[in-house]
């Protein structure tokens, strides 16, 4: 089920995109973002990674402002857009750094154009130094909504794709998205039921709220005393990068399992899983910085 974004929501989606565009050739689209909110911060003081989710999502209502670049407009009844790897990156620097009056820069920038997918890079820098704080690496692919397979992307997006931005023609891949894995006979098992509040302008659970599940799971696991090395609570550690893989779709008042283990190498890599009756739904990796408490 994908749902159509209704005309009042579409004409605030405009309102919400109302910041500095500070330069937009297409090969790179930067925004002037102001900070973050107080409301971003978790319990330790740090920006969650669900918040770094949504913050990156800032790029959505500003497409709203480039008609162009929408890709609805392209797509047949039958086809949609699905983002099938997203991985995150966040430096040391953006812990540091993290505050309400933290002018950013949100540059987007299409690194890869195939056959029926495209690459792309979404960043947060610091406006005063040019440091890159957080970036997301993404995997987006057309897909046939009755089948689930991918499919070449509509003759006239490409066009679009490559009048707006300096990629000259299909060039190769510049990351590949993780494959899933299942969980060992020893893993840890939290339970969650779809909000809300968990729900985007689409009407279905969206990423930065699998991102959320996994860190409530991963608490959980924390404070049962099932990690190695994280203790207390695992929001005063530090998140470095962020594997995210959907493959279902998941709405309001499901009932969903988050798995999680460890890896057997690297005490800093946790894995999730998450289902729904069994399904598999996503797929999320956290790999810490090395173990030490945030200070």
């Amino acid at each position: 089920m994908f749902a159509e974004v209704r005309a009042d929501v579409l004409a605030r989606m405009f309102r919400v995109a109302n910041c500095q565009v500070v330069h937009g050739n297409g090969a790179v689209f930067r925004a002037r973002l102001p900070g973050f909110s107080y409301n971003e911060f978790n319990r330790s003081g740090s920006i969650g990674i669900y918040n770094v989710v949504r913050a990156l999502e800032n790029e959505r209502p500003l497409a709203y402002l480039f008609p162009s670049s929408i890709f609805k407009q392209h797509l047949a009844p039958n086809q949609h857009m699905l983002m099938l790897g997203n991985r995150l990156t966040l430096s040391r620097r953006f812990y540091d750094k993290a505050s309400i009056i933290l002018p950013m820069n949100l540059e987007l920038s299409l690194l890869h154009l195939g056959n029926s997918s495209f690459d792309s890079k979404i960043s947060l820098k610091e406006v005063s130094s040019g440091q890159e704080l957080v970036s997301a690496m993404r995997r987006i692919a057309c897909v046939d909504i009755n089948t689930h397979r991918a499919i070449r992307l509509p003759v006239e997006m490409k066009k679009s794709l490559l009048m707006n931005t300096g990629i000259k023609g299909e060039t190769q891949p510049v990351f590949e998205p993780v494959s899933p894995q299942s969980p060992p006979v020893l893993h840890f098992r939290h339970k969650v039921t779809v909000r809300y509040d968990d729900i985007d302008f689409l009407f279905h659970t969206n990423q930065a709220s699998y991102a959320r599940f996994a860190e409530n799971c991963a608490a959980a696991a924390t404070q049962a005393g099932f990690y190695k090395n994280f203790k207390s609570d695992i929001c005063f550690y530090f998140v470095h990068k962020v594997d995210i893989i959907h493959m279902e779709e998941t709405y309001v008042d499901d009932e969903l399992e988050v798995a999680t283990w460890q890896d057997e190498n690297d005490r800093n890599l946790l894995y999730f899983m998450i289902t729904k009756e069994g399904k598999r739904v996503c797929f999320l990796k956290f790999l810490y910085y090395p173990s030490q408490v945030a200070e």
